[in-house]
């Protein structure tokens, strides 16, 4: 199937017909962690803040992980780990 499309594609090159271009984004993915001592919500809303005043262009976060650190039997953090992806210019 695929060589018929590539096929067909070089016979409309050869015939002169315009195709359609399509623009290719490149994206990149980073890694952070963040926490909060009241909630998951809040750290990846700190997370996603603090991170988007040193880079620029994220277009979504993915939380990867989430866990809590306990002391003295007690939840103290909501820690997150957060996949940002940002489109690269």
């Amino acid at each position: 199937m695929i060589q018929s499309y590539q096929l067909e594609l070089k016979r409309r090159e050869l015939c002169g017909t315009v195709l359609h271009q399509e623009a290719i984004s490149v994206a990149a993915i980073i890694e952070i962690s963040a926490e909060s001592p009241t909630n998951f919500e809040g750290a990846i809303t700190q997370g996603v803040a603090k991170a988007s005043k040193m880079i620029h262009g994220i277009k979504s976060a993915w939380v990867k992980e989430q866990h809590v650190v306990v002391e003295n039997g007690e939840v103290a953090l909501y820690r997150v780990d957060l996949k940002l992806t940002l489109v690269l210019d």
